[in-house]
């Protein structure tokens, strides 16, 4: 498990989320973008849902959390899929605004 913190405050998810939802952070981050995203915590012992916002000019930070509770929470797979579909179109966009490369005359 992961202790996510962010001003000032903190949640506590998955290791597998925390690792998306720091690509996903950076990815934003690199072209000044932001987002809110939406990913199980748990809070009380009990499984609840955070929106947070992510990407540029926010600062992050995990630390390992001995595991107390389960390796998974309800709703893992779907988050970990959609900050998947949205980094994968913030490399596309990226892509697409990037200067194309020559290869010579």
């Amino acid at each position: 498990m992961r202790g996510i913190f962010v001003s000032g405050g903190s949640v506590l998810t998955t290791n597998a989320i925390a690792r998306q939802l720091f690509l996903y952070a950076s990815l934003l981050a690199d072209q000044g973008r932001t987002d809110t995203v939406d990913f199980p915590v748990i809070v009380d012992g009990e499984t609840t849902n955070c929106t947070l916002l992510v990407g540029a000019h926010l600062a992050l930070a995990a630390v390992t959390v001995p595991r107390t509770e389960a390796g998974t929470l309800a709703g893992e797979d779907s988050a970990l899929f959609e900050l998947q579909r949205r980094c994968d179109e913030v490399r596309l966009a990226a892509a697409r605004t990037r200067p194309s490369e020559s290869l010579g005359p």
